[in-house]
This record gives C-alpha cells, sequence and structure tokens, in this order.
C-alpha cells in the first residue's frame, strides 16, 4: 500500500515539474552587457571610402517556451527557443588615422541608394573552445509568430524589438546622438547538452578585403563574432546559465571566390 502511495506521489510531482517546465519564466532584467565599438583600422578606411560600420550591443542569451505552429499540420505546439537581443547604432566612424600617401584621390559617384541593414546571424556549437570543431550551425529563425512572443517580453514603451526580417532596409545616415535600432535572433533546435557555441554576426558592417588563394582570389568580410559558455544540461536548462567567453571580436570570415573583373562587384 506504501508503495502504491509512493509511486502515486511521485507521478504527481513529475505531472507538476513538467507543466513547469511549459510555463514561461519571469522575465529577467538584465541590460545590453556586452558592446562592440565600431573602430575600423585606417588601411580599411583608406580602402573603402564608402566604409560603414555599426556599433553594436546585446545582452546574454536566454532561453524560453513560445508555441509554435507547424504550417504543414497547422498543430501548435510548445517549444524551447534560444534568442539573443542586440541593440545597434549607426555612429559617424571614428577610427585610426589615415597616414598614407596611397589614399585614392579619385572622386566617387555619390551612391543612388544608401547601404542596406540586412543582419544574418548564426549560432555555431562545439566541445572544445581551443579547436572550435562544429557541431551545430543554426541559422536565425525568421518565424514571425516567434519573435511577436519574445518580443512581449522584451519590449518596453521606449524599445521596439524586431527581427531579422524586419530589420531588412536602408540604414539611416550615421549621425551623433542617432537613437539605436533593437533587433533580436531567434535559434531553434540547439543541442541540450552543447557546453559552448559562437554567434557570428553578419551584416553588420560592409568592411571586405580581397585575397589571392593560388586559385583564384575570395573575399573575405568582415564579421562579429561574440563565445559563450552553458554550464548546464538538458534535464533542468536555464538562462542563468549562459556565460559570456571574452570580448566581442571583429574578424574576417571567407567568402565568396572572384574574378578579377568582379572586383568592384565584391564591394556590394
Amino acid at each position: 500500500m506504501r508503495i502504491a502511495a509512493t509511486l502515486a506521489v511521485l507521478s504527481l510531482a513529475a505531472a507538476a515539474s513538467a507543466q513547469d517546465a511549459e510555463k514561461p519564466e519571469e522575465p529577467v532584467v538584465y541590460g545590453f552587457e556586452v558592446s562592440a565599438p565600431a573602430f575600423p583600422s585606417g588601411v580599411e578606411r583608406a580602402r573603402q571610402p564608402d566604409l560603414w560600420m555599426l556599433d553594436v550591443e546585446f545582452k546574454p542569451m536566454r532561453m524560453r517556451y513560445v508555441d509554435v505552429t507547424d504550417p504543414k499540420t497547422g498543430q501548435t505546439k510548445r517549444e524551447q527557443v534560444w534568442y539573443l537581443v542586440y541593440r545597434v547604432y549607426n555612429r559617424p566612424i571614428r577610427g585610426a588615422e589615415i597616414k598614407s600617401d596611397t589614399v585614392p584621390i579619385n572622386e566617387l559617384d555619390e551612391p543612388l541608394t544608401r547601404p542596406l541593414f540586412m543582419p544574418r546571424l548564426t549560432l555555431i556549437t562545439y566541445d572544445r573552445p581551443g579547436q572550435e570543431i562544429p557541431q551545430q550551425t543554426i541559422q536565425d529563425d525568421l518565424s514571425k509568430q516567434i519573435v511577436s512572443q519574445l518580443a512581449k517580453i522584451e519590449n518596453r514603451r521606449d524599445v521596439q524589438v524586431k527581427g531579422s526580417l524586419d530589420l531588412l532596409g536602408e540604414l539611416p545616415p550615421a549621425a551623433d546622438g542617432v537613437k539605436p535600432v533593437y533587433g533580436i535572433a531567434v535559434f531553434r533546435g540547439v543541442d541540450p547538452d552543447a557546453d559552448f557555441f559562437k554567434v557570428v554576426m553578419r551584416g553588420f558592417t560592409n568592411v571586405y578585403k580581397i585575397q589571392d588563394e593560388g586559385d583564384g582570389k575570395r573575399v573575405y568580410r568582415k564579421a562579429l563574432v561574440q563565445r559563450f559558455s552553458r554550464r548546464g544540461d538538458r534535464y533542468d536548462p536555464s538562462q542563468i546559465e549562459f556565460e559570456f567567453i571574452g570580448d566581442p571580436e571583429w574578424t574576417y570570415l571567407p567568402a565568396e571566390k572572384v574574378q578579377d573583373d568582379d572586383v568592384i562587384a565584391a564591394s556590394e
């Protein structure tokens, strides 16, 4: 009789625990703890007179349960997602002073359109911080259904968070005192056992360089990389387990290959 009662209590406790896991957590108020200022080198500024680069700030990684509707079946289920909230400022470039007698003197035509802001964020998991061999590569999910639920948590009276799809558009002119633009990147299906990962943020600058690789030329575009650790497990996930590893880093990443006639197009 005692065994049956004990099993019944354990069953009720397990059911209650499962329900709690499905409940949305209370909002955790974190500020924008990490910043990556725009600071291109003098060489980069001399090479690209039309260079632009955004100041970026972001919060710690978070996780939430959201409702996700399958477009094929129409069924809705609860799913845990990871997400990153960030904000960007388009301020005048303050980089290293240009000291070179090779600065181009050709006058450039005024561009017909303003540069486009096209944020593309990727989460990459790995086991060993020293090697960073990719295990999962997950692109920012563009689901407006998910973004709208997370925005209700993150929005404030003077803050409107938008997904990457809604942020796509022309950059406003660079100016001091400019208001920030707030974005959110959503990652679905992240391995719950992942201990280390990084987020690669592309589209936050147009800085590039072209290198000769023997069998042709390749474009390398500058991106922002932030590394994280998560010292938790799949059984009791919590967003307080996320920690930053080091500072964000502006770094060149390989992109498309080009021919000599394509060099100008590579800057687009």
